[in-house]
Parts: structure tokens; sequence; C-alpha cells
């Protein structure tokens, strides 16, 4: 018999173990859909994976991190920081008075990647204008359409909070979703559709943790010249268990009695591929979260995003990270920034910092944008998070050149 054959019947017929982890027990108490290997898949269960909990940290560390500015749009063309605008502070600072941007982002992101939502309840004063955002759990909250049409959100607290109905046509709630489903309201759940990636990968974790649990032996059998009786079987079997078996009696001699020899079974082929199947399920999670492999340790297939840092950190933005941040920027701005101010003002996550390269780099970059007046004096010095100066501001451009339209005919 195999290690994924085994995996997945001691998977479902297992006794529990106080020093292993047991994904059913914890299922049991979290929720969640049982998977054919027999785990159960829940948010708690699946950041128990060591590969999507990377995932999960990488994307929303890398979102959270990211300025998320506010600008004003300037006629003709251009933009400025919204710094007098309500949303700035909201989403550059603080979502409310326990939760920084970055923290409120990043528990948001969470939701959103595991169960495809993320709500948060938008909290406005007497004149309506937007004081705080507050982050919902998403299994509290239940979009409903009513019969005129309209969209409204339930929300079922548990800590003893009073229920409340949002309604979207009033702003009353933000709603982040990805990959709408077929009701056209919520996003799918990469917990429901990788249900049996997640728990495969969940069983292999388990199979591993129970084997190193008695001693990191594979398999084995007591050999005795005699016939025995079967109480007398039973009880070598207990006293052979606690005397021998867990990692604290890991390599303990034996010793045997009554003529009886100890037949080691050696690890068969399909047990040799452990290893190679818990790596595999480190490609599988990140294929599911569309994050290259070598960022969540798997290193083997990092040429095929590049071969630099800059090379390969541009092609996880390219791939993985501009769709999230268009989803939160489109979102926001549906939810909360107001129609009548939409034209006028828009949000935009601040990417030079994971564009960030070396020194000899940037320096070269920067040059060439100020050599054809794209940037001013002031403009990379911002970049460089450094205070302008008086002047600053100006852009310049070599004498020899001129607009195209200006330039002679060759006669």
């Amino acid at each position: 018999m195999g290690f994924v054959s085994r995996a997945m019947e001691r998977a479902i017929e297992r006794r529990f173990h106080p020093s292993v982890f047991d994904s059913k027990l914890y299922g049991f108490w979290g929720g969640g859909n049982r998977s054919a290997s027999g785990t159960y898949v829940n948010e708690n269960t699946a950041l128990c994976i060591g590969a999507v909990f990377a995932c999960v940290r990488l994307i929303s560390g890398s979102l959270s991190a990211l300025p998320f500015i506010t600008y004003e749009r300037l006629k003709p063309k251009g933009k400025r920081r919204a710094t007098d605008y309500f949303a700035y502070g909201l989403l550059h600072d603080r979502f409310n008075e326990e939760q920084t941007s970055m923290e409120a982002r990043e528990m948001l992101q969470g939701h959103l990647l595991l169960r495809g939502n993320a709500y948060a309840a938008i909290d406005r004063d007497g004149f309506g204008v937007p004081i705080r955002i507050v982050p919902l759990h998403p299994d509290h909250v239940t979009p409903r359409r009513l019969k005129t049409g309209e969209l409204v959100y339930d929300w079922q607290p548990t800590d003893g909070q009073q229920p409340r109905t949002f309604r979207q046509d009033q702003h009353e709630i933000m709603h982040l979703r990805s990959l709408i489903g077929r009701d056209g309201i919520t996003g799918m759940s990469v917990i429901e559709m990788a249900r049996e990636s997640f728990g495969m990968a969940l069983a292999l974790e388990e199979y591993g943790a129970r084997m190193f649990s008695h001693g990191a032996a594979f398999t084995g059998m007591l050999k005795h010249p005699g016939r025995m009786k079967a109480d007398k079987h039973e009880q070598l079997r207990k006293d052979f268990a606690e005397k021998y078996s867990g990692l604290e009696n890991a390599w303990k001699p034996l010793i045997l009695e009554e003529g009886m020899d100890w037949v080691t079974i050696g690890m068969n082929a399909h047990d040799a591929e452990f290893l190679a199947s818990r790596k595999f399920q480190i490609s599988d999670v990140a294929r599911w979260f569309l994050v290259p492999p070598h960022m969540i340790g798997d290193v083997d297939r990092s040429t095929s995003w590049g071969t630099g840092i800059e090379q390969q950190m541009q092609g996880f933005l390219n791939f993985t990270m501009s769709y999230w941040f268009k989803l939160w920027e489109q979102d926001v701005q549906r939810d909360l920034i107001p129609q009548e101010d939409s034209n006028r003002y828009f949000t935009e996550f601040l990417l030079e910092g994971l564009l960030r390269a070396d020194t000899a780099a940037r320096g070269e970059f920067y040059s060439k944008m100020f050599g054809i007046g794209a940037f001013s004096p002031n403009d990379i010095l911002e970049k460089e998070n450094m205070n302008g100066y008086q002047g600053g501001d100006e852009h310049f451009m070599p004498l020899n050149m001129m607009p195209i339209g200006l330039q002679k005919p060759i006669e």
C-alpha cells in the first residue's frame, strides 16, 4: 500500500492522538466541509498548511504594505493627493479607532483570498460623511436581493451585538469580491473550490506528523518462535507501544525476550515519494492563489518567472497583484466615493515600493526620465522619500529637441 492510500486510510480511520494535529477534530469545531481524504477544510485548517499561509501572507502583506492614495483629478491633465478629502485619511492612515489602514486591509484581503468575499461597514456622521470603516467577518454577512431589486446585506454578529441590515444603495457597506459566482452577487471561495487539494495537503501533513510521532520508523514486526495466546499477544503489543513508540523513545535499544526477533520492513518505492508529494502540494497550492512557487519557498521553479529579483517581482505584480490592486480600486470607488464625486476623486495604490530597484538602476532610470522632461527634480526626490526644494518643480529638456509638428519639411 502506497503512502497516499495509507494517508487517506489513516485520515478516515484513526484514533485521536493529543500530540498530533487532527484536522477532523479541528474541523468539527471550526466547521467546513469534509474532503475525500477525510480531513475537514475550512479557513482555520487551511491556514495550517504552510503553503496556504505563505500565499495569504504574501498577497495580503504586499497589498496592505503599499500606500493607498486618494487623488483629485486636475484640469486639463494631472492629479494631486487629495489630503483634504475624507477618503484620504480613512484609506491611507486609519480605517477606524482600533485598526490602521494596513491592519484592516490585510484582514480584508485575507477574507477575500480564502472566502472570495470581504465586507466592511461604513459609518457616517450626521452630514453623511464616512468617518470609519469597520471590517465584518464574512461568515456573519448574508447578501440578498429584495423583490424591488435592491441589494441588502444581513449582518448576524455572535458577540451579543444587535443584528443589522446594510443597504448598498445607501453606501452603508463595502463589498470586495473576486470571481463572482452564479448569483451575480458573491465571490467564489477558494476554500470550497480547492477543498480536495487542501484536504490532501492536510492528510499528508498529518500522515507525516504521525509517522514521526511513532519514532519515524516506518514499519516492522516482532517475530516470536512459538504461538502466543490472544491475551498475551495484546499485552505485548501495548507494552511495546508504550516503551518504544513516540519521538521521546526513538532510537532506544530493543530488549527482546523468549527468543523474539525484530524484523524491519523497509520503506517501499511509494513511501519514498512522500517528500516529492509534499513538494507537489506547494506548487499546487501556489496555482490556486496564482503565486510564483519560488516566492513561497519552492525555488526549483524560480527561473520561469525571470532571472533577476526585479524581473521576478515584476512578474508577480503583472500576473498576481495587478488583479487585486484593480479590484480594490474599483470596488472602493463604487462603495465609498459618492457618485457626485466619482469623476473628480479616485484611488490608486502607490507601486514604487514594490518596483524599487537597486541604486544604480534607479539612478539610470531617473536620469533618462529627467533628460526627456518627464520628471522634475522634485519628482525624483519625492520618489526617493526626500524633501523637495523651491524651484525644483521645473521640467527640463535638451535644447536640440522640438515638437515633431514644428519640424520644417525637407525640400
